[in-house]
C-alpha cells in the first residue's frame, strides 16, 4: 500500500539452478493489500548471459497462498492485489479433514536478510583546462583509497576544459586524490593540467585549484554530514566542510580549507586561518549576514544561526564567499 517493508534486500539463488529465496515480513497489515515489488540494479551487457532479471514464483499472505507470480526483467515495479480471507497471521487455518501442510523453504536455501540500505551516492564534478594544445596525460581519481576514475585527457583547446563528472558513494570523510602523469613522447617541458573548477552536488568549491606539472599529485578531504558526535576534525592537508545542521563544531586543520553553510545551525570552528581559510554561505545574500565580535570570537549569524569564529581577528574581505548560484553542473 506504499509503505516499504524490509529494507533493501538481496536475492542470491539462481534460477537457472531452480533455486528459491524465501523472504519473510511481518506487521499489522489490513485484510486486503496491494504489494509492489521492484528491483533496483537491473544490468544489461549485450547477452541473455549478461541480463539480470528477478523473479518471484509465489507468494503466500497469512498462510494463504496466492496465484502471484512476477518476472522483473527490469527496474520497473509490478504490483499484485492479495486478500488473507479476513484471517490473521496467528489464527489457524479453516478446519479441514486433513490437517494442511505448512509450507517450508528448501533445506539449502536460507531466508534472504535484510541488508542496510547503500551508502548514497554524491556527484563530483572536476573541470581542468589542458593548458598546453600538445599536452596528454592520464588522469586517475581516487575516492578513500578506491579508484573511480582512469582517462585519457588528449590535447585539446586550452580554452576548452576537460570535465569529469563521477557519481561517488562519500561517508562522513572522503580524502579525494587527484594523479596526473603526462603520456606520449614529447621533447618539450610540457606542463600537466590546470585544475580549475570542483562542484559537489551542484556547488561550486572555489578554492580547490591546483597546477599539475608533467607528473604531480593533489588530494584533498571532504566532510559532507555531521558525525553523531557533532566534532568534525580536519586534516593536515586541504579539508572542504559541508555544514548541514543542526549544529558542529569544527577544527579546521593546518590547510588551505572551505567551509560551506548549506543549512540553518549553530557552528563553532577552531583554527581558522583568515590568511588562507575561506566561509562561504551558499545561496545567502551579504545583506542577510551580520558580523559582531565576542570577546576574541568571530560571530556571523545569518537567518537561523550563527558561525563562530574562535580566536580570530578581522577578516579579509575575500575570507567570506557568497554562493548564490553553482558554477558547475
Amino acid at each position: 500500500d506504499g509503505q516499504q517493508i524490509g529494507g533493501t534486500l538481496t536475492a542470491s539463488a539462481l534460477k537457472s539452478r531452480s533455486e528459491a529465496d524465501l523472504v519473510v515480513l511481518r506487521g499489522d497489515f489490513p485484510d486486503t493489500l496491494s504489494l509492489r515489488v521492484q528491483m533496483i540494479n537491473d544490468t544489461y551487457q549485450g547477452s541473455t548471459a549478461q541480463d539480470r532479471n528477478l523473479y518471484v514464483n509465489a507468494v503466500s499472505y497469512n498462510g494463504v497462498e496466492l496465484p502471484v507470480r512476477m518476472a522483473l526483467l527490469n527496474n520497473t515495479a509490478q504490483e499484485a492485489s492479495l486478500s488473507a480471507g479476513g484471517r490473521r497471521w496467528d489464527e489457524p487455518p479453516p478446519s479441514s479433514s486433513e490437517p494442511p501442510a505448512t509450507p517450508e523453504p528448501p533445506p539449502s536455501t536460507p531466508p534472504v536478510v535484510a541488508e542496510p540500505d547503500p551508502a548514497p551516492t554524491e556527484t563530483i564534478v572536476f573541470a581542468l583546462n589542458p593548458r598546453n594544445q600538445q599536452s596528454q596525460g592520464v588522469l586517475s581519481v581516487e575516492a578513500n583509497g578506491e579508484r573511480v576514475f582512469e582517462g585519457v585527457l588528449a590535447a585539446a583547446n586550452p580554452a576548452s576544459p576537460w570535465t569529469v563528472a563521477l557519481e561517488v558513494a562519500t561517508g562522513e570523510s572522503t580524502e579525494f586524490v587527484l594523479s596526473y602523469a603526462r603520456s606520449g613522447v614529447s621533447s618539450l617541458p610540457l606542463p600537466g593540467p590546470a585544475l580549475v573548477g570542483v562542484a559537489h552536488d551542484g556547488i561550486a568549491l572555489p578554492t580547490l585549484s591546483h597546477n599539475f606539472p608533467p607528473s604531480g599529485v593533489f588530494r584533498f578531504t571532504l566532510h559532507n554530514g555531521r558525525p553523531e558526535d557533532g566534532v568534525m576534525p580536519g586534516s593536515a592537508g586541504t579539508d572542504v566542510f559541508m555544514l548541514t545542521g543542526p549544529d558542529a563544531r569544527v577544527t579546521t586543520g593546518a590547510g588551505r580549507d572551505l567551509l560551506v553553510v548549506r543549512d540553518q545551525g549553530h557552528y563553532r570552528v577552531a583554527d581558522f586561518d583568515a590568511s588562507q581559510d575561506r566561509l562561504m554561505f551558499e545561496g545567502m545574500a551579504a545583506a542577510s549576514l551580520e558580523a559582531t565580535r565576542q570577546g576574541q570570537d568571530m560571530v556571523i549569524r545569518f537567518a537561523g544561526g550563527s558561525v563562530v569564529l574562535e580566536k580570530t581577528g578581522l577578516l579579509a574581505l575575500d575570507a567570506i564567499l557568497l554562493n548564490a548560484a553553482p558554477q558547475l553542473a
